[in-house]
């Protein structure tokens, strides 16, 4: 004690000239000298207090006010000491994730044949999650496991979308060009109830007919009927293609005249008969004919033919319009027409003004010469708009083979009294899986839209939800057994490394370290996996992998986001595992 007390005097005295730093344990033992105190812990400073300066002030500071000073400054340094502390702790968190990720690049660039093996394991695992993800995603919607009904939407598409604008007013030309800018939108039609129609275009293949006899009170008729043989042909009007689709011709101008695919050139301006149902208008049971002409020629193979927009209006005028009938065999008795049928009229060049020509199908009571023609048009609830239009007719003598109920006039007499306009749209999207974000985008421009899909489903079947049940079932399961097969085989590649970190234990680098180091890497490796899984799984859609066509279209933000995170959950706790066994390894 005496020497140590001697050493300390001599120590003073020293410092009188230059700078003594002493470090001890016993601070009480130099107290009475130092001018500043010093407090380390684990190599970072934890307190800096300056003894005696604030003693004296002016020559007047009581001790009291000193010391109050003096505790004061000891707290504001404490204060500093601490925020000292939290940089240091991150400065060392910095460098220690410095140190581990180099150590991990090292690894990789050493034991290329261990990061090869590490990658390609994990490839397999991520492939393997990417399809069970999407599969959960696909089936993530229920719709699919319904029963469709043709009640209001003949067509079934999942991919099409009614789209109205908010002020109910016409889709024009503009709002087709708007529609079809925005994104995940394939095509827009602007004659959406014509979307819902059938065309039996080429005998043999869409339709064929059958030959037999009608007899009437006088004579006997020979009479062929037609035969629809495919119900999967929809009319879809020419603002479904531009010129630039044409491989020859032009675009359609007259009603009759259409746009289709043919690898006989000489079909360009050939004519043939064309057959359209309007099942959810006119009926199950009612057709009508036209005979068209091809005008243009398409570059890409498809079935699909392309009709003019005043035909495709033309056939669906009675949704936008109203009722036709024709008034005949007055009953003087009761004051009122015995006979009101309800027509569907539609156009034939060869008739003008006020001549109309009805079916071979009217026998007995069909009505010839000069008959009352009744218009009545109706609101969206039903009620009448205005006062009924009549005028006189002339029902021509000689008869169409079309069904009873379709009326033919002259191109005069429809022009009176139907307005060609076209209030709803078609839009048809690369996916039933953008139907969501594309109605949401729509609304915000100023449109209704509904899916037709959703519209006309109904009541479950019990097979197709079984069916996703199991689909459903089998991907979590597949999940499951994914993450237990990686912790248990990626751990046991790992066990390989086990040599290594004893080396980096002895050299004297901390457990916290060492563990971080295998993180780093097998976390570069999963990265790395999951880019190439993803770039093998676009280029197998791209190639036309039937499995992958309809799930990436599922494969949204969100689903990429489960697929990543999964995955590097999975490979946290195959580290997590074997860390822990390192740590006992190491241990022992």
């Amino acid at each position: 004690s005496e020497t140590g007390e001697q050493i300390i005097r001599l120590l003073k005295e020293l410092s009188k000239e230059r700078l003594v730093i002493m470090v001890t344990h016993n601070y009480d033992q130099a107290a009475d000298y130092v001018t500043r105190k010093i407090r380390l812990h684990d190599g970072n400073i934890i307190s800096d207090v300056q003894i005696g300066q604030e003693e004296v002030v002016e020559g007047q500071t009581e001790a009291v006010s000193g010391k109050s000073q003096t505790n004061e400054k000891e707290q504001e340094t404490e204060k500093q000491a601490v925020a000292i502390k939290e940089r240091s702790k991150k400065e060392e968190f910095y460098w220690q994730n410095q140190v581990a990720a180099y150590f991990a690049r090292m690894n990789r660039s050493t034991q290329k044949g261990r990061a090869i093996l590490f990658t390609v394991f994990l490839f397999i695992v991520s492939a393997v999650s990417f399809l069970f993800i999407g599969e959960l995603f696909l089936h993530s919607d229920d719709t699919s496991t319904k029963k469709y009904s043709t009640v209001v939407f003949y067509k079934q598409d999942p991919t099409r979308l009614v789209v109205k604008r908010s002020d109910g007013k016409e889709i024009t030309e503009s709002d087709v060009k708007k529609l079809n800018g925005v994104s995940n939108v394939e095509v827009v039609d602007s004659c959406d109830y014509a979307n819902d129609c059938t065309y039996y275009i080429e005998r043999g293949r869409d339709y064929k007919y059958i030959y037999g006899v009608q007899s009437r009170q006088d004579a006997t008729d020979e009479v062929k009927r037609v035969s629809f043989l495919n119900e999967n042909h929809f009319i879809q009007s020419t603002d479904c293609i531009t010129e630039e689709d044409l491989a020859e011709g032009r675009m359609p101008e007259a009603r009759n005249e259409v746009v289709l695919y043919s690898e006989d050139k000489n079909a360009l301006d050939s004519e043939m008969l064309c057959y359209f149902m309007v099942r959810n208008v006119w009926g199950p049971n009612e057709y009508a004919g036209e005979n068209v002409k091809v005008v243009g020629l398409l570059k890409e193979k498809t079935e699909q033919v392309y009709f003019s927009k005043e035909l495709c209006q033309m056939l669906t005028m009675q949704i936008d319009s109203g009722e036709y009938r024709l008034y005949y065999m007055y009953d003087k008795d009761f004051g009122a027409y015995k006979m009101k049928p309800k027509l569907i009229p539609v156009i034939s060049d060869d008739l003008e003004g006020n001549q109309v020509r009805l079916s071979y199908q009217y026998s007995g009571n069909r009505p010839v010469g000069e008959v009352l023609f009744h218009f009545e048009e109706f609101d969206d609830a039903g009620n009448l708009i205005g006062e009924p239009k009549e005028q006189m007719v002339e029902v021509l003598l000689e008869t169409h083979e079309m069904t009873m109920n379709i009326m033919q006039v002259s191109k005069e007499f429809y022009d009176t009294y139907y307005q060609k306009q076209s209030t709803q749209a078609s839009v048809y999207l690369t996916s039933y899986a953008k139907v969501d974000s594309v109605i949401k985008k729509l609304g915000k421009m100023g449109y209704e839209a509904e899916s037709t899909y959703r519209a006309g489903v109904t009541d479950y079947v019990e097979s197709l939800v079984n069916e996703r049940m199991v689909i459903i079932g089998i991907s979590v399961f597949g999940l499951i057994a994914v993450l237990l097969a990686e912790v248990l085989i990626l751990r046991s590649l790992m066990k390989i490394r086990v040599k290594d970190y004893f080396v980096l234990k002895f050299i004297g680098m901390r457990m916290q370290l060492i563990r971080k180091i295998s993180y780093f890497e097998i976390g570069a490796y999963c990265v790395m996996a999951m880019v190439a899984a993803v770039v093998v799984m676009w280029i197998l859609r791209l190639a036309g992998v039937a499995i992958l066509q309809e799930m990436m279209w599922y494969y949204s933000l969100g689903a990429y986001l489960a697929f990543v995170v999964y995955n590097l959950v999975v490979s946290a706790l195959t580290v997590a595992s074997f860390n822990h066994l390192l740590k006992g390894r190491l241990n022992a």
